[in-house]
């Protein structure tokens, strides 16, 4: 490499890596501004694989914004330059990506299908890191399916890999897609189990100082004491909203609600910090539930609305 080729690879490189910091702290259209700048770069000097890493960051970023059409058209432009240098590596972080958005918009087969991919690519070149994302990520879809014996052993597996490797990042997630099947599992029953998860991540979440990390164990712990909170009756004939407070059962507390409330509204206002469209969503469509629960219905419809006009 000479040093014409080393000062545009470089220039590049710098540019990716700002761009990937920036996405990471909600800057995406900095985020966005650099990877351009990097994609512009690598096409001039016909640089095939650096545009394929372009590609691909700025199809991480489009996804941060949840611009769904973009992230495909970014994803499988980056697949085909992969496939045609022959990148396994590069070929499989496509393939998620395009799960990936499938899964946020609610295709749980194809979102299975693309990440299943990954997954085969990363288990053949050894990308053992790579392969706890992808197993997470099966794992998540698995749970949205109802499929909780399948997503038990992807996440288990997902487990044993990252603490072999050291991962704390994907172990964070995993905690969290842990305590998520559990939830989902047994409802009100059980939800210990699922509080050790969410302890586990936002512990993780705070040793790795991820933002991001800390609102999603919000979320989950916000969720776990929303499920133990009893839904209230229906309304009676010439009842009003407001006219009741809702039963307490046996041996309950007070506190789960001041809790729930208190975890959703932190995890919220970290979400929209960060500028994460997909996770403001889904906090407003579980915090639509809390309030529901507590007579508060315009409450509930005006923060369901709020996740209907993000999704």
């Amino acid at each position: 490499m000479n040093q014409y080729e080393f000062d545009y690879k470089r220039i590049i490189q710098i540019l990716h890596s700002r761009s990937e910091v920036f996405n990471l702290i909600g800057r995406n259209d900095h985020g966005l501004k650099d990877i351009r700048k990097g994609l512009k770069i690598a096409r001039k000097y016909g640089d095939k694989k650096s545009e394929a890493d372009c590609l691909l960051q700025l199809s991480e970023i489009y996804h941060s914004i949840s611009k769904y059409e973009q992230t495909l058209s970014s994803a499988k432009a980056s697949l085909l330059m992969y496939q045609e240098i022959n990148d396994k590596r590069g070929e499989a972080s496509s393939l998620n990506n395009i799960g990936l958005v499938h899964y946020c918009l609610g295709d749980y087969p194809r979102a299975l299908e693309y990440c299943s991919k990954s997954l085969k690519i990363r288990e053949e070149i050894g990308d053992r890191r790579g392969q706890t994302t992808s197993l997470n990520n099966i794992a998540r879809g698995y749970i949205e399916q109802g499929e909780w014996a399948r997503a038990r052993e992807y996440l288990t597996r997902t487990e044993k890999i990252a603490s072999e490797i050291g991962e704390k990042e994907v172990l964070r997630r995993a905690a969290v897609s842990f305590g998520e099947l559990i939830l989902a599992e047994t409802a009100k029953k059980g939800t210990e189990n699922a509080k050790i998860y969410a302890e586990e991540s936002l512990k993780l979440a705070d040793e790795l100082k991820s933002k991001l990390g800390k609102a999603e164990a919000l979320l989950l712990q916000a969720r776990i004491e929303a499920a133990q909170i009893p839904l209230n009756p229906p309304l009676l004939k010439g009842e009003s909203e407001g006219d009741f407070s809702p039963p307490l059962e046996k041996g309950e507390s007070k506190g789960n609600w001041q809790i729930a409330d208190s975890r959703f509204k932190e995890a919220i206002s970290i979400f929209e910090e960060l500028k994460q469209p997909f996770e403001i969503a889904k906090a407003y469509y579980y915090y639509s539930e809390m309030p529901k629960v507590k007579g508060e219905r315009k409450t509930a419809v005006d923060y369901l609305q709020k996740a209907k006009e993000i999704f």
